[in-house]
């Protein structure tokens, strides 16, 4: 009988003649007792053991002159031979291949080491490369080892140039990817600068970036409002849904539907009720900005989510919106910073709760701090300040304490002007009179002026048709000879139609006019003349 040591730690019983064995098991092992022909055999675990009986004959497998001294490693058997397996340095032994089968020798790879006897993470870390630009924002490098791009694979790259724009990464030629943060969106201009280090990770479909700097902030909100919102439209802060802010279409026409603007939606488009993305600060792009120019300010406007390049005013509200960075059809660029406009009674130095109809502002220098506060002009002034009249009806509450004392009422039709007037007991108009200005200068001379005449020049009187000036008499031009009037003081004078046919003239008193006034020639009982 032979008995072949496995490296499993199994043992086999060639049994080569009809007879009886038995096997004391020593210690709890394996044993396989192989009959090589038919025969009745007994194998028993009790008992005790006879003295030993003398060795077999040598299989052709036997293994001799072993002891625990003269064999490392492990026993392997080529089918007619046995001898100590044969490992190459750095290899594990497993099994790579699927279903059961042969041990097969394991190849340590990167990252890990072996050093007696120990298998242990090496010093290298992750996988790593320099990245470089030939052309702006399109990124390649080199790593060793690495032959395909598999889901959560890992690399440091240090960036030898900074990016302009959105970028990308190629492998080892494996092909470019996308470089995002926050997610799935895409790197802006300035996230890369020359020499600084990111770790990457292939998520599937693009390469999300660790460690860039807070370039833009943003917010994932609800959209609140009926309609579905889309990118770069303006919202404001509406509540909350879902632990999170809910947005609708911000517009200048309102205090509730500007004073909280808080951004442009990121995101392509948000669905009544769904989520998103908007941004708060910080570049937006892909827009489209054909109609603006690069450097013009926007601000909210009118309809639900615009904004336009012209500076609102009251009563529509100003909202600052950001400033056009690129101004291009489809790949406009603004950076966004929202700054909402203040109502008056938002300004933190101005108190106009209960504020009426014309009052107006005065400072309080009696409170600290000091305050803006409402207040009618009188309780500002201590008195109430004269009003001014413009029109041909005597002014409504005129006799009466309403109308300041003092206020001016100018007639539009007659031109003459007012003062209201309280003597003690009344309330009353006073007309007013009004001195006479300077003299003004003298006019120029006109077509037919006449100039250095003497009393000598003529006798009678000047007559003139429009183009010419001539002489004529008094009798002339009344068509009749007037009664002489001399030194007939207080007389009656001959008032018969062949004297005066249509005018009376009459000797009037001293007393009636001016001293150097005697006579006055009355017509239809108006004074034409005085001397």
């Amino acid at each position: 009988m032979s008995v072949e040591i496995l490296p499993i730690g199994y043992y086999t019983v060639t049994v080569t003649t009809p007879a009886a064995y038995t096997i004391e098991v020593v210690t709890p092992e394996a044993y396989t007792v192989t009959v090589a022909e038919p025969e009745s055999y007994t194998i028993t675990t009790a008992g005790t053991l006879g003295p030993p009986g003398p060795p077999g004959a040598a299989g052709p497998n036997e293994v001799t002159t072993s002891t625990s001294t003269n064999i490392t490693g492990i026993l392997a058997g080529n089918g007619t031979t046995v001898q100590e397996a044969q490992m190459n340095t750095n290899k594990l032994l497993g099994r790579s291949t699927a279903g059961v089968g042969d041990i097969e020798e394991i190849t340590i790879g990167d990252g890990l080491t072996l050093s007696g006897g120990t298998l242990s993470s090496g010093a290298g870390g992750l996988k790593s490369g320099i990245a470089t630009a030939a052309v702006t924002d399109v990124y390649t490098t080199t790593i060793t080892g690495v032959t395909g791009y598999a889901t959560n694979d890992a690399y440091v790259i240090k960036f030898n140039t900074a990016n302009s724009d959105g970028a990308t990464i190629n492998i080892n030629g494996l092909g470019a990817k996308q470089l995002v943060k926050n997610n799935n969106v895409i790197i802006t201009g300035g996230d890369i600068q020359v020499g600084q280090e990111f770790i990457i990770i292939y998520d599937g479909t693009n390469f999300q970036m660790l460690g860039i700097a807070p370039n833009q902030m943003f917010a994932y909100v609800t959209n609140a409002d009926s309609v579905t919102i889309n990118k770069g439209q303006v919202v404001y802060a509406f509540g909350a849904s879902g632990d999170r802010m809910s947005v609708k279409l911000a517009n200048n026409t309102g205090d509730a539907t500007s004073a909280k603007t808080i951004g442009l939606v990121f995101s392509t488009s948000i669905a009544p009720n769904g989520t998103g993305f908007i941004i708060t600060q910080g570049v937006i792009q892909n827009l489209n900005l054909g109609a603006y120019n690069a450097g013009d300010t926007l601000y909210l406007g009118a309809t639900p989510g615009s904004y336009t390049a012209t500076k609102p005013y009251a009563p529509n509200h100003l909202v600052y919106v950001g400033i056009v960075e690129r101004a291009n059809a489809g790949n406009g660029q603004i950076y966004v910073r929202c700054v909402n406009g203040y109502e008056m009674d938002e300004l933190h130095d101005v108190q106009s709760q209960g504020a009426v109809n014309k009052d107006v502002l005065y400072r309080d220098t009696t409170v600290s701090p000091n305050l803006w506060k409402p207040a009618s002009i009188s309780t500002v002034l201590g008195y109430t300040p004269p009003v001014t009249y413009n029109q041909n009806t005597t002014p409504t509450g005129s006799g009466t304490s309403s109308i300041p004392v003092g206020s001016l009422w100018f007639h539009s039709d007659t031109g003459i002007q007012y003062t209201y007037f309280y003597d003690g007991n009344t309330y009353q108009w006073t007309q007013e009179t009004l001195p006479l200005g300077p003299q003004g200068p003298q006019g120029a001379s006109g077509t037919n002026t006449i100039n250095n005449l003497t009393a000598t020049t003529f006798n009678g009187l000047l007559k003139g048709n429009g183009a010419t000036i001539s002489a004529t008499t008094v009798a002339t031009e009344l068509g009749f000879t007037p009664e002489n009037v001399a030194n007939k003081e207080n007389t009656t004078l001959d008032t018969s139609s062949t004297k005066y046919p249509t005018n009376n003239l009459v000797k009037t008193s001293l007393d009636s006019f001016a001293d150097d006034v005697d006579y006055a020639i009355m017509v239809n009982q108006r004074i034409l003349f005085n001397f």
